[in-house]
């Protein structure tokens, strides 16, 4: 995907506001403030149509929008190679019934973000597999990518207890 070895930051699935993918984009500005080296993959399709996600994008100068990769269409076998290029992977929806994507991660040793809502605290433990955000606070959603990009101790941590976790619980 030509990431090099640029910082990666990682979202999988259906590019829609409340899979969180808008408060994402709007915290890179963050992110990028802090290390414009660091890369944005979104994997995954948008809906037909205008998409609220690509005016958005549309919205970021030219430079900005060369830190976005985009893979609207993968098959299953990929999504290993994937979740292998991320540092981190970042999810902040708000409609997640479970969030398998966050095991998906976690098969990669990921660490993951997830929305603090009571569906996906069910699944992430706070500080000892991922981290949780209000999903409605880009800013907060920054800090937490940030300070996971900041430590790769703590991003082995709790992408190897994500692991542990899935592979006994799941």
């Amino acid at each position: 995907y030509g990431l090099g070895s640029s910082p990666v930051v990682g979202f999988v699935g259906r590019l829609i506001p409340r899979k969180g993918a808008i408060a994402l984009l709007q915290a890179m500005r963050t992110v990028w403030a802090w290390n414009p080296q660091v890369r944005l993959v979104l994997a995954g399709s948008a809906p037909p149509g205008v998409s609220e996600v690509e005016d958005v994008i549309q919205r970021f100068t030219p430079d900005e929008r060369r830190r976005i990769i985009r893979i609207p269409e993968f098959r299953e076998r990929e999504k290993a190679s994937i979740y292998d290029a991320f540092d981190v992977f970042v999810l902040p929806s708000t409609s997640e019934s479970f969030g398998i994507v966050y095991l998906e991660a976690w098969a990669c040793e990921k660490p993951v973000i997830g929305a603090c809502i009571g569906s996906t605290q069910s699944v992430i433990r706070e500080g000892e597999d991922g981290l949780l955000v209000n999903p409605q606070n880009p800013l907060g959603i920054a800090d937490a990518i940030v300070s996971l990009l900041s430590d790769p101790g703590e991003r082995e941590r709790l992408g190897k207890n994500g692991k542990a976790k899935a592979i006994t619980q799941f």
